[in-house]
This record gives structure tokens, C-alpha cells and sequence, in this order.
């Protein structure tokens, strides 16, 4: 659930909400970002349907880890693009 906190952290690195998150990046990140700011609601969705399958018992156990970690997209770690679900 921790991970819901690095919206604000995006916004506070950028230096505050009047600014955009991703103005110094290239217009295919900012663009990525503006995609998926627009689907936040559904990916709410998805995410409490997953926390409801799990707590459940619904999900199976053997793909837990990989639904889990489709939630996280495009991660920059280090200078490497890593890719999630919507990579």
C-alpha cells in the first residue's frame, strides 16, 4: 500500500503541483504519464478488485506476485527502463 505515496513524492521532486511531474523528460514519458493519469480511476478499480481477490482467497497463489507487480508500469531504477504492463 506504500506505493500509493510516490504520486506525492513525484509531485513534491518537481517542486509542487503547479508544476509537471515529468516537464523535464521526453514528450513520450509526459505523454505516458498523462495516459495514465487519465486512467486512474479504473486503475483504483483494479487494484481494490485485486486486494478484494486476494483477502478473498479468489486469486490464484501462483500468480500473485506477477498481478501484484503489473500494478507498478514503467519503473526508472538506476537509468534502466523496467516494464510492467504497460511498457
Amino acid at each position: 500500500m506504500g506505493a500509493f505515496g510516490e504520486g506525492l513524492a513525484m509531485l513534491a521532486a518537481a517542486g509542487g503541483p503547479d508544476i509537471h511531474p515529468h516537464a523535464l523528460d521526453d514528450s513520450a514519458t509526459r505523454a505516458r504519464w498523462e495516459r495514465n493519469v487519465a486512467n486512474v480511476g479504473a486503475d483504483v478499480a483494479r487494484v481494490q478488485q485485486f486486494f478484494f481477490d486476494v483477502l478473498d482467497e479468489r486469486a490464484p497463489v501462483d500468480s500473485l506476485q506477477e498481478q501484484g507487480m503489473s500494478f507498478f508500469g514503467v519503473q526508472v531504477v538506476y537509468g534502466r527502463v523496467a516494464h510492467g504492463d504497460d511498457g
